[in-house]
């Protein structure tokens, strides 16, 4: 009799830890949706873009809405400008774009082509923007390597 009762009680132990071990997984998976992605998992890159054939890229998520594009500034040389459009207001937002050629752009040195801006606050409709530039056609395509952090919206 008391190998039967001591085997129920180690059930019954058992299952309450799993129900436990079920509801923290369910906290934790509710949590996680309100904490922002601030990994590397969230960059994201344009297309390879060029003056000729692949001029403009857009794109849009739940808080910018996002525009590159390739536009000459004469004597054979070109700018890649992106412009970050909030769709809603924004704090604690850490944008960083890296431009990446298939050739060095020669009349940039290497730690211009990398940006990184901080923002308290972006309000609804407010943008960002920025651009590279003397880039020679020789040194394209290039694209656009991007992260969006935003703390809270």
């Amino acid at each position: 009799m008391k190998r039967r009762g001591a085997s129920l009680e180690y059930i019954l132990m058992v299952a309450v830890a799993f129900l436990m071990l079920i509801l923290v997984v369910s906290l934790v998976m509710n949590f996680s949706f309100w904490v922002p992605n601030w990994g590397s998992n969230n960059q994201s890159a344009t297309p390879w873009l060029d003056p000729y054939n692949n001029t403009h890229f857009n794109m849009s998520d739940e808080y910018f809405i996002y525009r590159f594009h390739v536009e000459p500034v004469g004597g054979g040389l070109y700018k890649v400008v992106y412009r970050f459009t909030a769709n809603k207001t924004l704090t604690n937002v850490t944008i960083k774009t890296t431009l990446e050629c298939k050739k060095q752009p020669e009349y940039i040195e290497p730690e211009y082509l990398h940006v990184e801006e901080f923002y308290e606050r972006i309000p609804k409709g407010w943008y960002v923007s920025n651009y590279w530039t003397p880039i020679k056609s020789d040194e394209f395509p290039c694209r656009v390597v991007f992260n969006v952090q935003v703390g809270s919206s």
